[in-house]
């Protein structure tokens, strides 16, 4: 049963499972109480709900924070723009050494996020390219290597190899990093890490969201 602990001046209220009209409670003070009520079940709702540094991937969404994309409700691909509406401004976007003016990496520093968006469409303009038009350019891939990152097992970039083992015993090991959650046989892109641990002198640098979206 759920249960939730109000404080009115300097007095505990407690709710505790569901309300009920009792005899003799006049009208405003139940309207008072069931709006309590739902007040607490929203903190609760949104306490738990709440994943400011979350990082998951399956096939119907993937999860960075408070970007959240569920491909067949959004009906499109999620872009860089996406990207700057969640994270706010990058702190850097520079084009690829030796890539296509659509291919960009940007950084949000603050955030410990950074990306390889690109594009396999065309941009607006001639003179466009991956920062100036984020409207049309995709994640490739997307890094999360600030500490406070975490997955849904609990596995966090500065975590231990072990941890990782205990956590993803099923994780295999590849030349990009240890595969956490595998995406098989997908018709353009094969078989491949959706989400990768990246690890550096035992513990766990990055993780990384391989989302090729520039495909979709």
């Amino acid at each position: 049963m759920s249960r939730c602990v109000l404080h009115r001046a300097g007095e505990k209220v407690q709710f505790v499972g569901a309300f009920a009209d009792k005899p003799g409670m006049r009208r405003p003070a139940l309207v008072a109480v069931l709006v309590l009520g739902v007040l607490c079940a929203g903190a609760a709702s949104g306490s738990a709900g709440s994943s400011p540094t979350l990082i998951a991937i399956d096939s119907r969404e993937f999860r960075l924070g408070p970007l959240v994309w569920n491909w067949q409700a959004r009906n499109r691909a999620v872009t860089l723009r996406d990207f700057i509406g969640a994270f706010g401004p990058e702190s850097t976007c520079v084009r690829v050494p030796g890539g296509s003016p659509a291919e960009g990496h940007v950084t949000w520093e603050s955030r410990g996020i950074r990306g390889d968006f690109t594009t396999l469409g065309n941009l607006p303009h001639p003179n466009d390219d991956a920062c100036t038009a984020p409207a049309y350019v995709q994640p490739d891939t997307v890094e999360a290597f600030g500490r406070a990152w975490r997955t849904s097992r609990g596995l966090q970039v500065g975590g231990t190899i072990a941890r990782l083992h205990a956590l993803y015993p099923q994780a295999t090991l590849h030349k990009d990093g240890w595969w956490l959650v595998t995406r098989a046989n997908d018709p353009l892109w094969g078989t491949f890490g959706e989400l990768v641990a990246g690890v550096h002198n035992g513990r766990v640098s990055y993780l990384r969201l391989v989302l090729h979206a520039e495909g979709d």
